[in-house]
């Protein structure tokens, strides 16, 4: 049914039965079709507008929506369960998921930060774990990766070096395995822990030909090695041997040399006793 005809005439054409149809109580109005509007404007079909589209409230569209401009919402913009959002040449670009997981399908490679699937032209934030399945880039001379809530740890990027660690609360340490074997520095010097023992490493090198000695509380430095044994030095004096029993005459060994049953002391500079003496081998040929 169509009330108030007169509003219609001359802006609907002759027959307006099966293009509008206005619901007499409820201020509805329908547009292609006749029915009983179910909403304040029913449109059966396109809605062609060429100019702007304003509302306060809601758009539901069952459709699909076409526009050649920009579309401003001061709300949301909802879309269904597991929906998509994309473009022209790829309308599933964004899917999201009832549980509001975002998935991107491009599979577009990334060989710096500004491509790839997904790039962002500012700074990126994840309060949750990040999961990278392949490469992960680091694009410019001197990045830094911080560590802790107070990013007290930090590993910089060395242009052509390498990189540097260092802790901005004390002494930077790499640890292998546990606490118990690690690499660190106290700025002045290097520290190698194995087995929990802290060894300082000398600070200056040796000459040539000097080892490396600890003084037994982990410092070590280095020293020269004595090449022989100056026997006027290491064996001046005399060596006890302990008292010898049995009999107490004077006897001689295998070879002839005599031996001192009571034989306290073994003076090893001059004590002829227990030498081998001198065995005859024969001539060599």
């Amino acid at each position: 049914m169509v009330t108030r005809v007169g509003k219609f005439v001359g802006g609907l054409g002759q027959d307006i039965t099966n293009i509008a149809n206005a619901h007499a109580t409820e201020n509805r109005i329908a547009f292609g079709a006749a029915m009983n509007p179910t909403a304040n404007v029913h449109v059966t079909g396109n809605a062609h507008i060429t100019t702007t589209l304003s509302t306060g409230g809601n758009i539901t569209g069952g459709g699909t929506y076409t526009g050649g401009g920009t579309m401003t919402t001061g709300g949301n913009i909802v879309i269904p369960d597991a929906g998509n959002i994309g473009s022209a040449s790829d309308t599933d670009a964004i899917a999201i998921s009832s549980g509001g997981v975002v998935a991107i399908s491009a599979t577009t490679a990334s060989t710096g930060s500004d491509d790839g699937a997904l790039t962002v032209a500012g700074g990126l934030g994840v309060a949750g774990d990040l999961g990278v399945g392949d490469d992960a880039r680091f694009d410019s001379d001197g990045a830094i990766i911080s560590f802790g809530v107070n990013d007290e740890i930090t590993l910089t990027h060395v242009h052509n070096t390498g990189l540097l660690l260092e802790d901005s609360g004390g002494s930077p340490t790499l640890q292998l395995h546990d606490a118990n074997e690690s690499v660190s520095s106290d700025g002045s010097k290097l520290i190698l822990t194995s087995n929990g023992v802290a060894f300082n490493m000398p600070t200056a090198d040796g000459s040539d030909g000097q080892v490396i000695k600890t003084d037994g509380s982990g410092a070590l430095s280095f020293t020269t090695v004595s090449t022989g044994i100056n026997p006027a030095t290491n064996l001046s004096s005399d060596t006890d041997c302990g008292a010898l029993s049995g009999a107490t005459a004077d006897t001689t060994d295998a070879f002839g040399q005599a031996t001192d049953d009571a034989l306290v002391n073994l003076d090893l500079l001059v004590e002829k006793q227990n030498t081998l003496g001198i065995a005859d081998q024969g001539a060599l040929s």
